[in-house]
């Protein structure tokens, strides 16, 4: 169901607010190989497999599913190797890969000092005519390092790539600024 040609499709956790809903929303929000994924909430879908069943009342373990259903082979006879590119799977594995790596190194960056950072001091300013991206998502992401917000959390907040996020702040580590925790600071 990854290899055909139609656009994929996210369906979150009977949940719906879980991290793994936040990390797969994140990574399929920027995969477009064959169109913008569409993300639906759990009870809409009527095709489903596991995920059913771990979502499942008295098992209650999130689970996401994707796919790229409605196609017009599905449970057909048409619905044969011949309809697969190696390519629709690729970006189906690698997005999967993605978010289990980013649940995997997700945590949360607690600042070690009080008030604002000098960036230029510790090399990390960023010119925008570099970074324009991160340039502008700079001064916001400063607030998040409260250890109340992941590394995702952050990523999502100021619209940019977690890898972009992560390696900014691997560089805060670096420079002794911050530490990282596995929870939430409070939790």
């Amino acid at each position: 169901m990854l290899g055909n040609q139609n656009r994929l499709l996210l369906k979150l956790s009977r949940q719906g607010n879980t991290v793994i809903d936040q990390a797969a929303v994140h990574v399929f929000t920027r995969c477009n190989r064959l169109g913008k994924t569409e993300i639906i909430p759990f009870k809409q879908m009527v095709p489903g497999n596991d995920e059913k069943v771990m979502n499942g009342v008295g098992i209650d373990i999130p689970t996401i599913s994707f796919t790229r259903w409605p196609y017009p082979e599905y449970h057909t006879s048409a619905d044969n190797p011949s309809i697969i590119d190696p390519e629709n799977l690729e970006e189906g594995k690698s997005a999967a890969l993605n978010i289990l790596r980013i649940l995997n190194i997700n945590r949360y960056p607690v600042y070690l000092s009080r008030g604002p950072i000098f960036l230029s001091r510790y090399g990390l300013w960023v010119d925008e005519k570099e970074n324009a991206e991160l340039s502008k998502a700079l001064q916001r992401m400063l607030f998040y390092l409260d250890g109340k917000h992941s590394v995702l959390d952050i990523a999502e907040a100021v619209n940019l790539d977690y890898d972009i996020v992560y390696s900014y702040l691997k560089r805060f580590e670096e420079k002794g600024l911050i530490r990282w925790s596995d929870l939430a600071v409070g939790e």
